[in-house]
């Protein structure tokens, strides 16, 4: 059960990121926070009970244990390793219960979440923040306690518009949080713009400024994800469940070209867009970012650029990656 754990914890690390670079399937669409442009589902996806993400995850990551024998028995000797590597990791990130929502948060009231955030409790403010951007973009929750939440029903969710100053508000909470030191939430913040881009594929936008603001916040996003991580490359590969060498991030360019392209292709009649100017207002955005990462990580006493796995940490992460991150796994 402890080994079953692990796995999970690892893998929703990397599952938390890998809409940035890979599109991959989204079955477990709340699971994992994403919106996939080539196999999205329709929002109704988004009503899948608590209890089948978690039988989901669970299965997802037997098999990928299953799918490396020397991973696999990697695993089973040195599960105390392991867990104090998961142990500190999930200090900056959600664990496996709380991703799925069976942790502490999932059983306060959407009131006490809020009063808990306002005292700059971070895991509050991811919670907080994470549901009023879903709520914004979809409708929905995406952390709910069924006694004190009545979800929408498949049409109010399949109908739902934009709430653009919802969007931004929790993405707000979710860059404070960040800034107060917990990393997850701002890869979190990205959700809402990849919200918007969703509902240009659908054709229910054609506001073309809005599409541009939602490229040029995705890359930059991105980017800024890979740069807060720069000083730890171990980190950076367990999240990306990668090798250290292997990993090779995107250009502002190359995602804002991914991204038009994933929209272009079925809505034809956005016309055309100048990348090269889009290209260099994300440049100007993402050197504003940057600066404002750093000086907000040092008000709230963070380093811009944490080191999280070193020392004892960095030999068992050196070994995971070794056996576990090959190129074939």
């Amino acid at each position: 059960m402890k080994k079953a754990i692990l796995i999970i914890a690892l893998l929703l690390l990397s599952i938390s990121f890998v809409f940035f670079i890979f599109k991959e399937n989204t079955s477990a669409l709340i699971m994992q926070k994403s919106i996939d442009e080539n196999t999205i589902k329709p929002e109704m996806e988004l009503l899948i009970k608590k209890s089948d993400i978690e039988k989901k995850t669970v299965k997802k990551s037997k098999n990928v244990g299953a799918s490396n024998e020397q991973c696999d028995k990697y695993f089973n000797d040195n599960e105390q390793e392991i867990s104090i590597l998961y142990d500190e990791i999930n200090r900056y990130y959600f664990s496996p219960e709380e991703f799925a929502n069976v942790g502490p948060y999932s059983t306060l009231t959407p009131e006490d979440i809020r009063i808990l955030a306002e005292a700059n409790d971070v895991k509050a403010l991811h919670v907080y923040g994470t549901n009023l951007m879903w709520e914004g973009g979809v409708g929905i929750k995406f952390f709910f306690n069924e006694q004190h939440y009545k979800r929408p029903s498949n049409k109010e969710i399949v109908s739902h518009k934009l709430d653009l100053e919802l969007i931004n508000i929790g993405k707000g909470l979710l860059l404070k949080a960040a800034y107060m030191g917990h990393l997850g939430s701002l890869v979190e913040s990205r959700v809402g713009d990849s919200f918007i881009l969703e509902k240009f594929r659908k054709n229910k936008l054609s506001d073309m400024a809005l599409l541009k603001t939602a490229l040029i916040n995705t890359a930059v996003t991105y980017k800024l994800v890979n740069q807060s991580k720069k000083n730890d490359p171990y980190l950076r590969a367990l999240i990306y469940n990668t090798s250290i060498k292997e990993f090779k991030p995107m250009s502002l360019r190359g995602i804002i070209e991914t991204e038009w392209h994933n929209v272009k292709r079925i809505r034809s009649d956005l016309g055309t867009l100048d990348i090269e100017e889009l290209e260099s207002l994300a440049e100007a955005q993402y050197d504003e970012s940057l600066i404002t990462w750093i000086e907000s990580r040092r008000y709230y006493g963070q380093e811009p650029y944490p080191k999280i796995i070193k020392g004892q940490l960095k030999e068992i992460a050196e070994k995971y990656i070794a056996v576990c991150l090959k190129s074939d796994y």
